[in-house]
Parts: C-alpha cells; structure tokens; sequence
C-alpha cells in the first residue's frame, strides 16, 4: 500500500513538472547595437564622461526621449569600485560621468524602464502591468574600455542581454 501510493505520487509530480518550462530560457535575449565614446572633461582632475548611442525601441518607432525603456550604466574600475553612474532622470540621457586614474573601465549596462515615458502615461493599467513585469532591470554584457588607447574613439558594439 505505501508503495502503491509513493509510485502514484511520483507519478503526478512527474506530470506536473512536464506541464512547467523554463520560461527565461524561452525568452528570446535582446541585442542592442551600441556606440560609445569616452571624453575627457577635465584632465587634471582625471574626469572623464562616456556618452553612448543605441538603438534600443528603434524597432518600435521610438526615440530616446519617448522610448519606454531607458539604458542605465554603472561605471567601474579594476577593483569593482563604482566610479560613475547613470540610473535614469525624468528626461532620459545618455552619458555619465566619473573620476579614474585607472587606465581601464568597465561600464555595465541595463535595460530599465522609462518610467517617465510617454508611451505608459497614455494608459494607467499598461503602466501598472509594465511595471510589474519589467520591473527589473536587465542587464547586458560589460564593456571593457581602455582609456589612455581608445580615448574619443567611438567604439561600436552590439551588447546581448545576460
């Protein structure tokens, strides 16, 4: 009897566990087609700003400023220290500053929402659901710049979602 019963449980938690997927393997991972450019501001002070083009909501007739989703960027050195940011203002940008004496950078990116987006204020209920479905960013592969070789040269990549 109780291995009668054991066998009908794996049996339906076997069955039930078909029925489920993996959907964030489903889910197709974005590209975006990015070209950045580091400038320096100041040299004595060792400031610099890296300002980006992108082509993310292109696909859907959106430009920077009325795109529903924004590019945000963490900036750091060799030792993980955040040296720069940009998380998003109520008029989308795209640069951000920092302070290094460090000859390399890596810049991290992330898909986050506009929340400031033209494209949400139209309907209150799409941007309740657009605000509980993406409400986290996601990130892309980091970018690793050499700034003494690639200073005010436009580098041109296409970052895939992680």
């Amino acid at each position: 009897m109780y291995l009668t019963n054991f066998i009908i449980f794996l049996f339906l938690l076997t069955l039930l566990s078909c029925g489920q997927t993996n959907t964030s393997n489903l889910k197709k991972k974005e590209k975006i087609k990015l070209t950045l450019e580091v400038i320096p501001e100041d040299y004595d002070k060792n400031l610099y700003f890296v300002q980006w083009t992108d082509t993310l909501g292109q696909s859907k007739g959106y430009n920077t400023i009325k795109r529903s989703e924004e590019l945000q960027c963490v900036i750091k050195n060799k030792k993980q220290d955040t040296l720069g940011y940009y998380f998003g203002l109520s008029t989308p940008q795209t640069f951000a500053y920092f302070q290094t004496t460090d000859t390399a950078i890596t810049i991290n990116f992330k898909i986050s929402i506009n929340i400031f987006s033209e494209a949400l204020n139209n309907n209150d209920n799409i941007r309740k659901e657009y605000l509980k479905r993406d409400s986290i960013p996601r990130e892309l592969e980091p970018v690793t710049v050499d700034i003494k070789k690639e200073l005010r040269k436009k580098i041109t990549l296409v970052l895939t979602e992680k």
